[in-house]
């Protein structure tokens, strides 16, 4: 469960923090308890399961940094809250949709040739801001994953009208809030794409 705690500083300025401890898992080996990472067979189930669990909890998770191979393979990413960091520029949190206000959370996910499977560590479970009550209204939670993004386009293809994709998008997965404005900006992006004779992913 997550937990919210308010602790006092030296100063006597109180200091906000949430533990999501949903990260992490526990596992019992005979009289000694010991934290264990998650294993996932990909980084797309992996993904998909970072981003589901944020959702339930109210906070988003972005990419922060990964490194590829000489062949172009991601083997590790590195993950946190969309609050984490600063602005360089002062004024640049007034165009976003957050504000990032150095948020210490943040989780590892790395690749195992030997196991064929990706593992997840938890490098931090705090947060020092309460999480978003609307998830609807949050401009991240709205985009489309890569699998509903490949939907969007086949479905567009099919002549298939940008309400009823939407709906589509919602069966499919309960936790999607996207909205009509996501579909005809991915529509707008695909369409642009096929004019170029690129991809649009």
């Amino acid at each position: 469960m997550s937990g919210f705690n308010e602790e006092y500083n030296t100063m006597g300025e109180c200091d906000f923090f949430m533990r999501t401890s949903e990260f992490v898992t526990n596992r019992v080996f005979g009289s000694r308890e010991e934290l264990m990472d998650w294993v996932f067979g990909s980084r797309e189930e992996l993904m998909d399961w970072v981003h589901k669990l944020a959702y339930s909890l109210g906070i988003v998770i972005v990419t922060k940094r990964s490194n590829k191979r000489a062949d172009g393979f991601k083997h590790k990413v590195v993950l946190k809250c969309d609050r984490g960091g600063v602005y360089k520029n002062a004024d640049s949190s007034k165009a976003s949709g957050t504000k990032k206000i150095n948020c210490p959370f943040e989780l590892e996910a790395r690749y195992s040739s030997e196991d064929d499977a990706w593992t997840l560590k938890v490098i931090s479970d705090q947060h020092n801001h309460q999480p978003i009550q609307y998830m609807e209204g949050h401009p991240y939670a709205q985009r489309l994953s890569d699998e509903e993004f490949s939907l969007v386009a086949e479905l567009t293809k099919m002549n298939v009208p940008p309400r009823d994709i939407l709906a589509i998008l919602k069966k499919k997965n309960i936790s999607n809030v996207s909205s009509l404005r996501t579909i005809y900006n991915a529509r707008s992006k695909i369409r642009m794409a096929e004019q170029v004779g690129k991809s649009p992913m």
